[in-house]
């Protein structure tokens, strides 16, 4: 409370009693409405805003555009841990159509709120309700696009690229893009669609994981590269198999670091 006093003498401090991801996100967008405010902006906790983040989101010559997301930079810490891959850069034509956004940096306009939209609460603990929630809005008609310009940087935790833990975040990643696509696409078409990547993937994990030691010859970067997409491809397999079976894990019921 006092660092939000420090910034804002008139910025209002919530504490939502509820936990859970989407219940937080809920009450930000409940208060917005009843505040009157045309638009709601979006920043999550391990990101850290551009000096003219939200100018650039507010842009005059996005105002037509409902959805608006922004640009992510993510980096590695400076002591990054062994199994820490490099972060390539992401380049998106500015104003690009998207099919759906991120709450790490967006905004969107009161008029989702009025028809209905929220984030679906049984993602309370998965993570994806914003894919799921901005891909239902695009669905409605809503339209998504992409500005270059509003920037936030994310320093990854090293608690978060271990290698377990990298197999472990693609599991649920997984687990949570399956349980999007079957709210929005439907059962059956998501088997249709995803099953067959289940045995492939188990095929493909192990295979580049015996391979990585020859991949040493290239150097230890070819060798990791290898090992860590081998164990992503395992673990994606398991993920999409959980979902499917019913099973959802809960990352957020966790905190990374003290």
């Amino acid at each position: 409370m006092p660092v939000v006093r420090m910034v804002r003498s008139d910025a209002i401090y919530l504490v939502e009693p509820r936990r859970g991801i989407a219940t937080a996100r809920n009450r930000a967008i409940r208060t917005a409405s009843q505040l009157g405010a045309d638009w709601v902006a979006f920043i999550d906790d391990d990101e850290i805003a551009d000096d003219h983040w939200l100018q650039q989101l507010m842009a005059p010559d996005y105002n037509a555009v409902p959805i608006l997301r922004g640009h992510r930079v993510l980096r590695l810490p400076v002591a990054a841990p062994f199994w820490a891959a490099p972060v390539k850069p992401k380049t998106i034509a500015e104003g690009t159509l998207c099919h759906t956004a991120y709450t790490n940096n967006v905004r969107f306009s009161r008029a989702l709120i009025d028809c209905g939209l929220r984030f679906d609460e049984a993602f309370a603990f998965s993570g994806g309700e914003d894919v799921d929630f901005f891909s239902r809005a695009r669905k409605r008609g809503f339209e998504i696009r992409h500005t270059a310009r509003a920037i936030t940087y994310e320093t990854i935790h090293v608690e978060r690229l271990t290698y377990r833990r990298q197999c472990t975040t693609s599991f649920w990643v997984a687990a949570a893009n399956i349980r999007e696509s079957m709210t929005r696409r439907g059962t059956l078409r998501t088997l249709l669609t995803k099953l067959h990547t289940i045995p492939l993937n188990l095929i493909i994990g192990p295979a580049l994981i015996l391979a990585s030691p020859v991949a040493l010859v290239a150097g230890l970067d070819a060798f990791k590269k290898l090992a860590l997409a081998g164990g992503d491809k395992i673990a994606r397999a398991a993920g999409r198999f959980a979902a499917l079976m019913g099973y959802m894990p809960a990352p957020y019921l966790h905190t990374d670091g003290d």
